[in-house]
């Protein structure tokens, strides 16, 4: 039987994940000091925090407020793997400057309600937690980040966000410019509220509401444009990631194939054809390359078989 914890931080938050496959795994009187979301896999535990008990499934996120004691033990474990358990910590003051940050639009976590029935809401919390664990964009990282702790507020107070704002096309701009001039560098959620002057929570639906994308999704577009033009000009692959912002070689693979559905190795080869048959790759011919500045939006391409 094997029990194995691994933890790390990152933005001022702590990060835990513990893997194990003792079915008689038990945790008695454990003490907190920092707010705790967790979420797991491959078992079910009974858990006991301020008088009361609690049944916790892979179906939900647990909550535990800082300073709170509690138990919990592995009540069914289920044949495979083992159990995986993701928790994020966060520290008191961290939680207090996100309230403080979201100008009232983020409603404040119930802690009365430890346990927060939701399979997309744990799984939303694993996917925060891979992002945080493993190399890639912080402004992804942070935007799930937000993403998470807006869905937690809401599903455990029963409020939605309010995000009454003015419009604010030119902070979009301001946006956006900053993310085509910045694109090979680490942007964070954080970096880019500050220079809209605007709420993250705010900004995040604002700038989807203007273009239709996340701050993430328009920056992950753009790199991948970038990345295509030294891919073509014969860039080596590795230097290529360097250059648009990607974590290393393999981020850039897997985004680049996530948006063009093919490898960029792949993209090298066909793009050397595409002096000799042009149609390879078409654009709409009203629309330049890249962004285009009228609307904000990544240019869409087609990709055309070639026989």
């Amino acid at each position: 039987m094997t029990t194995l914890i691994s933890r790390w931080r990152a933005e001022g938050l702590g990060f835990q994940r513990v893997d194990a496959d003792d079915p008689a795994l038990e945790f008695r009187k454990i003490f907190h000091d920092e707010i705790v979301l967790l979420a797991f896999r491959g078992a079910v535990w009974r858990s006991e925090q301020a008088g009361c008990h609690h049944v916790e499934t892979p179906e939900c996120v647990v909550l535990r407020d800082a300073g709170q004691v509690f138990s919990t033990r592995l009540e069914h474990l289920e044949p495979g793997p083992g159990m995986c358990c993701r928790e994020l910590h966060i520290p008191p003051a961290r939680m207090e400057e996100l309230y403080e940050r979201s100008e009232g639009a983020l409603p404040r976590i119930d802690f009365r309600r430890p346990v927060l029935p939701g399979a997309a809401l744990a799984r939303s919390l694993e996917r925060v937690h891979r992002l945080f664990e493993q190399p890639g964009c912080g402004l992804e990282a942070s935007t799930a980040l937000a993403g998470l702790l807006a869905h937690v507020a809401r599903v455990s107070t029963g409020r939605e966000m309010t995000l009454a704002a003015p419009a604010c096309s030119r902070r979009t701009r301001l946006v956006i410019a900053f993310l085509r001039d910045h694109f090979d560098q680490k942007i964070t959620l954080s970096a880019l509220a500050d220079l809209a002057q605007l709420n993250p929570y705010v900004l995040l639906r604002q700038f989807r509401k203007e273009t239709g994308l996340t701050p993430h999704d328009y920056l992950r577009a753009y790199r991948v444009y970038r990345a295509r033009g030294f891919i073509e000009q014969g860039v080596a692959l590795a230097d290529v990631a360097l250059r648009c912002g990607f974590a290393d070689q393999s981020h850039l693979n897997r985004q680049f194939k996530q948006s063009l559905s093919i490898s960029p190795r792949r993209y090298r080869s066909l793009s050397s054809k595409t002096r000799a048959a042009p149609s390879l790759y078409s654009r709409p011919a009203a629309r330049s390359p890249g962004v285009s500045r009228a609307t904000g939006r990544p240019a869409s391409w087609t990709i055309v078989t070639c026989s």
